[in-house]
């Protein structure tokens, strides 16, 4: 791959390289743009390097020792918030099945019993995100009994599709205090605890929706888009105080929210596949998750191009006038 460079030999007899003509300076410049893609490819590849499951590698980290572990999940407790349903619920069972000590927390009474009921190590705390003081409290309540946070996954959320210009500001208004301010509340009782610790893992639950306005969307992504950017000013802070944060931007999943939706949903995921995609990245050293893969990479691509050609594409993919 690095025949492309030919080597420009410097003797001691050879000028100084200030003293390299235009020519050779602009032969140097194009043979390192060939490489490039070369650069590009091999980033893609690198990040799934990270996360093998017989060791972990830790370079990003700054150690220098590699680690294995018979049973690295055995004394994580690990909160979750919208645990009812969906891909909450999914990732609490897939954690539960893995020896995972979980709290969830979420509204519905019932769906919290069943899951008390078919494994130990799960406990339930009836309640609701927007309510700051009872998020707090059920925060507390789950260190009481599994003991310190070590991984928060705040997932709760909800959407309503936006099919006119009949806006609403109640239904805005539930929707930004549900899925943006749910998570705020949630960072305002678990930051001080793992910064006095310097110590753990929180993990936001976003959407590729939160990257450009799609259509059907209004009162849903900018939701999300508050979330990646909460999570990107954040980032520094969490990072100084040894504290891991990273948001997950899923594509569509089969979800109750979901299910409203009339239109074709491309590459859509299960509830199961989702969190398996999100228990894969929270192992990596990424900062921002997103899946399916070619449904995020076509979104992502999105995010850069001009509004005109943007603007056409939605039209010709979505049916909008």
């Amino acid at each position: 791959a690095f025949t492309c460079l030919k080597p420009i030999m410097i003797t001691p007899q050879s000028p100084a390289i200030s003293s390299i003509n235009m020519e050779q300076r602009s032969a140097i410049a194009f043979r390192l743009l060939r490489l490039i893609p070369l650069a590009l490819e091999v980033a893609l590849i690198i990040p799934n390097c990270w996360s093998l499951p017989v060791v972990n590698l830790a370079l990003l980290s700054g150690l220098s020792t590699i680690m294995t572990t018979k049973n690295p999940t055995q004394n994580i407790h690990a909160f979750i918030t919208g645990v009812s349903s969906g891909i909450g619920r999914a990732l609490a069972e897939n954690m539960l099945e893995k020896g995972y000590r979980v709290s969830g927390i979420a509204r519905r009474k019932a769906a919290l019993k069943t899951l008390e009921a078919k494994y130990d190590l799960f406990f339930g705390i009836t309640g609701d995100v927007t309510d700051s003081d009872m998020l707090a409290e059920a925060i507390h309540q789950a260190e009481h009994r599994h003991g310190a946070i070590h991984q928060a996954i705040l997932n709760a959320g909800t959407y309503v599709p936006q099919s006119d210009l009949s806006l609403d500001p109640v239904l805005f208004r539930q929707q930004m205090d549900i899925n943006y301010m749910g998570q705020v509340n949630a960072l305002a009782a678990l930051l001080p605890l793992m910064e006095s610790r310097q110590n753990g893992h929180i993990v936001l639950i976003s959407s590729v929706a939160g990257w450009r306005g799609l259509p059907l969307a209004a009162s849903y992504g900018p939701t999300k888009s508050a979330s990646i950017s909460l999570a990107e000013s954040l980032y520094f802070m969490c990072r100084q105080n040894k504290i891991k944060l990273q948001v997950i931007c899923p594509g569509f999943v089969e979800t109750e929210a979901t299910a409203q939706n009339t239109f074709n949903m491309p590459m859509i995921m299960t509830a199961p596949q989702a969190a398996n995609a999100i228990m894969k990245g929270m192992r990596s050293s990424k900062f921002m998750v997103s899946f399916p893969f070619l449904f995020a990479l076509s979104l992502k691509i999105l995010r850069i191009i001009p509004y005109r050609w943007y603007f056409w594409l939605m039209k010709r993919t979505t049916g909008q006038r």
